[in-house]
């Protein structure tokens, strides 16, 4: 096991549930479907979550989790245990994700980024407005990055993974994972700095 393993992600407590997840994994790994389930059950919410922060339609969200629980099924026997299960399964959510846009040669809005930024309760309806418009600026030029930036982003600032779990998830070097969140972030300010500060 490496170091993240004692690093919790945002949707696993503390080390119990790492904890849970190994016997839970170790049991599917022995046959026991009931375990599964069990995993599909704890981690199915993060899963649609993430899925979210990548496709736009609830029904591709839906499908995309369903598709990346039935690859953790298929892949489980070879499963070593090296990273948390979670990290696992949010590296095959990723790919899913990333491989349906691609099908679909576009790339859809982050449709839960409002919900990530409260506006906070200030009298008046310009502040709330220019909030929700900045919202709706950022969101449209994230869209537009390539899905590796978007990948990246995503987990780093929406998802508030470290640079080392961004890294384990999606196979990078922790020096590639700064290369893309610098490259994106001077690709975004470029965007954005027409429409945000003009």
């Amino acid at each position: 096991m490496n170091d993240v393993v004692t690093t919790a992600l945002p949707w696993v407590s503390p080390l119990t549930a790492v904890d849970e997840d190994a016997t839970l994994v170790a049991a599917a790994q022995g046959g026991e479907r009931a375990a599964f389930e069990s995993l599909f059950r704890s981690h199915r919410h993060a899963m649609l979550r993430l899925a979210s922060r990548f496709l736009d339609n609830p029904d591709d969200v839906e499908d995309a989790v369903t598709d990346a629980f039935v690859r953790a099924f298929r892949a489980l026997p070879g499963f070593r245990g090296d990273a948390q299960f979670s990290t696992w399964l949010y590296r095959i959510t990723v790919n899913v994700c990333i491989k349906r846009q691609r099908r679909a040669r576009q790339l859809t809005p982050i449709a839960s980024l409002e919900e990530t930024d409260d506006v906070p309760a200030v009298p008046g309806v310009d502040i709330a407005f220019e909030a929700r418009e900045r919202r709706r600026v950022i969101r449209q030029k994230v869209n537009l990055l390539s899905p590796k930036l978007r990948a990246v982003v995503v987990l780093f600032y929406f998802e508030d993974l470290t640079c080392e779990q961004i890294g384990e998830t999606l196979s990078l070097s922790v020096g590639t994972v700064w290369s893309r969140l610098h490259a994106a972030k001077a690709r975004l300010s470029g965007m954005l700095q027409q429409e945000l500060y003009v």
